[in-house]
């Protein structure tokens, strides 16, 4: 009697485990169920249908035409674009809300009672890929994954945006003089609301953006100043690579040329500085030969870096 009572008990408790089961399934679904007045979310795709069938809209586009629906766009930029070596980077990522309901983006939450209660918090992901230099290693690149959390909720009414802040914490390479960061921001919400609508659990992809880093006095510098990469030539070969990636944002074939006429430079340090920079800018492995870049540019180089085809 004993055993048969705890394999009835035991059977109960599975079975309960798999109504939990699928109904977290069922939350977590990224549209409305049918019947709920909202049972097409891409013209002529019925939710009573496979919407994966072959043919049939992916998860991203049924996930964007619900938030289109609804008025919602997203949009990711960085709080700086150039950062210092050792300063800190942040994301800003908005939420603009065009439609007629508030939404709400659960990303903290309290669960059970003291002394045995707990949160948990939605985060943001983001795979980094980095492309650094250094006078020593030359251009090189490292991938990295990020993970953030411990945000709070936000809210956004109809007609205004919000945004949330999101502190980046990058291993910068050791000796790294330049690096340039790409990364594509995934945020993972507890739950979405809208308005009265039952919450929803979907992922949110922001565009890709990129970071940059370099010395202080380049990352500090004003927009389109020429300074920092003519001092960097004349009496600082630590900030060649930098400033030069900064200069040729706005001039990049009289960047180019001004590293190609100021080889070989004052010493070993300052020629190897400005090889590893023409290297990254143009993509081509000359080394540090003088001859060969200077040759390369008088055939072909110049004429390939004014249309912004250096390969």
């Amino acid at each position: 009697m004993a055993l048969a009572s705890r394999c009835v008990r035991g059977l109960v408790r599975f079975a309960a485990g798999i109504g939990l089961l699928l109904s977290l399934v069922h939350c977590s679904s990224p549209v409305p169920p049918a019947g709920t007045g909202d049972d097409s979310l891409l013209s002529g795709t019925m939710l009573g249908d496979n919407p994966f069938r072959d043919g049939g809209p992916t998860r991203e586009e049924i996930v964007a035409a619900y938030f289109a629906q609804r008025g919602l766009s997203f949009s990711a930029v960085a709080e700086s674009s150039w950062i210092a070596l050792d300063g800190e980077a942040a994301l800003l990522l908005r939420v603009h809300n065009a439609g007629q309901r508030s939404v709400t983006l659960e990303l903290e939450r309290s669960m059970g009672v003291w002394p045995f209660d707990s949160e948990e918090f939605g985060c943001v992901r983001a795979e980094v890929v980095s492309t650094w230099a250094s006078a020593r290693l030359g251009v090189q690149q490292s991938l990295e994954t990020l993970r953030i959390d411990q945000f709070g909720q936000l809210e956004v009414a109809p007609g205004s945006s919000g945004e949330l802040c999101v502190p980046l914490g990058l291993a910068l390479p050791k000796g790294a003089e330049a690096l340039v960061a790409r990364l594509a921001p995934v945020l993972y919400p507890l739950a979405i609301r809208f308005g009265d609508e039952p919450e929803r659990v979907i992922t949110i992809r922001f565009p890709e953006l990129e970071l940059r880093f370099g010395p202080a006095a380049v990352a500090l510098a004003a927009a389109g100043d020429a300074k920092p990469f003519e001092r960097a030539l004349e009496e600082i070969p630590a900030h060649v690579i930098a400033a030069s990636l900064r200069r040729s944002e706005s001039a990049r074939q009289e960047t180019i040329d001004q590293l190609i006429v100021s080889l070989p430079g004052p010493d070993a340090r300052g020629r190897r500085a400005r090889c590893v920079a023409l290297e990254w800018l143009t993509e081509r492995r000359f080394g540090d030969s003088v001859e060969r870049w200077r040759s390369w540019w008088e055939a072909e180089g110049a004429a390939t870096a004014a249309t912004g085809d250096s390969r």
